[in-house]
């Protein structure tokens, strides 16, 4: 399998790449926006804006209607819903173990699809990723989406633990 690498180009600013091929960017018009923008490379452009005051819910769309959703789950992972017209597809993306720094993203049968590693450095306030997919995810129909929640569902946890790190200290 070929790893996809998130780069953050600045801070708001991230490239999402598989090998030298470019898939898309990802860009916070201001540092401290709740919403964003996607950029594909084929020219698409997808629109991320949570759905509710409270930010437990985040929706991406297009001009055709929402693509896709994640939201808190009470035991602190995410689900993510991707939808389709003939189907809602299910995942699930939560910490690979209690003390790590790792994620992964499970299907709705609970079949590891992704693992997502995180570059932190906690002196900088942006972060590269690393992402292992399986080859039922390279098989996915959506993929594209499901790699652009994936990081979105990354960068809202990570967020959670700086806030939570700083408020703590």
């Amino acid at each position: 399998m070929k790893p996809y690498k998130i780069t953050a180009l600045v801070p708001g600013q991230y490239q999402v790449c598989q090998e030298d091929q470019i898939i898309g960017h990802w860009i916070y018009p201001k540092w401290h926006e709740r919403q964003s923008e996607i950029k594909l490379s084929d020219g698409r452009v997808w629109q991320v804006k949570p759905k509710s005051f409270w930010g437990n819910a985040t929706e991406i769309f297009d001009a055709h209607g929402i693509l896709a959703e994640f939201k808190m789950r009470w035991n602190g992972s995410m689900e993510i819903q991707i939808f389709k017209p003939e189907q809602t597809y299910v995942f699930y993306f939560q910490l690979k173990g209690f003390w790590k720094t790792s994620y992964r993203l499970l299907n709705q049968n609970r079949q590891e699809l992704c693992t997502l590693i995180p570059d932190v450095k906690w002196n900088r306030t942006h972060y590269d990723l690393s992402i292992e997919a399986s080859s039922e995810f390279e098989q996915l129909e959506s993929k594209e989406i499901i790699l652009f929640a994936m990081v979105l569902c990354a960068n809202y946890h990570i967020k959670s633990i700086s806030s939570a790190a700083v408020y703590a200290s």
